[in-house]
């Protein structure tokens, strides 16, 4: 890296602490993983409710597929909003 792209990466004046910055992405990624839960458990219970009320076969369409896809964004949102959420309070 150029020494410009370290300074607009690392501005000078910010201190920065290796144990807060390894905690915030530990925490993000802890975040990360219950939101992509969350997110999986919903689609499934939404998934259920809909075959209920639309009564067709609930087996073709509970499947690892789009559940994943679901998660990932789910993880993916959840490991965003809380890195963004961070370094806007510092």
């Amino acid at each position: 890296m150029q020494s410009a792209e370290v300074e607009e990466a690392f501005p000078l004046g910010q201190s920065y602490n290796v144990r807060e910055a390894l905690m915030l992405y530990l925490k993000a990624i802890g975040v990360g993983v219950l939101v992509g839960l969350l997110s999986a458990v919903l689609w499934v219970v939404g998934i259920l409710y809909w075959a209920k009320i639309y009564v067709f076969d609930v087996h073709l369409s509970v499947n690892s597929g789009p559940m994943l896809v679901v998660a990932l964004v789910g993880f993916v949102v959840g490991f965003l909003w809380t890195v963004r959420r961070a370094r806007a309070t510092n």
